[in-house]
């Protein structure tokens, strides 16, 4: 959590008043700390929810090709998005498209957008 996201908090909640607050705020834009905070930086977050959302399903019974396929995503976008360690794959922006003749059937009203289209 950023020391400015605990500041303004102790605020919200009285703990620090509004001077205090306010002086706090001046002195971490001298320090030039409102752009880049001081301290380690931990590594990027890893994602629990959807991974754990997937995991619960398709314990239920729910294959994750049904749930990329409801989400009308395709299958490599999905298993990235839904990874504990989410990496970056070398597929190609071709292989990520969806077509729509994958998902979307006009009998259906279905349409479907590609994040890779101009």
């Amino acid at each position: 959590m950023s020391m400015q996201a605990l500041l303004y908090r102790a605020r919200e909640l009285g703990t620090l008043s509004d001077i205090t607050y306010r002086n706090a705020m001046i002195r971490m834009s001298k320090e030039g700390w409102r752009r880049q905070e001081p301290g380690r930086h931990p590594g990027l977050e890893q994602p629990s929810i959807l991974p754990k959302s997937l995991e619960l399903l398709e314990s239920a019974g729910i294959a994750a090709v049904i749930i990329a396929r409801e989400a009308r995503a395709p299958m490599n976008l999905f298993s990235t998005a839904t990874a504990r360690q989410p990496t970056l794959s070398n597929a190609t922006a071709e292989e990520l498209t969806i077509e729509a003749h994958d998902f979307a059937s006009p009998e259906k009203g279905g349409r479907v957008f590609s994040l890779f289209d101009n």
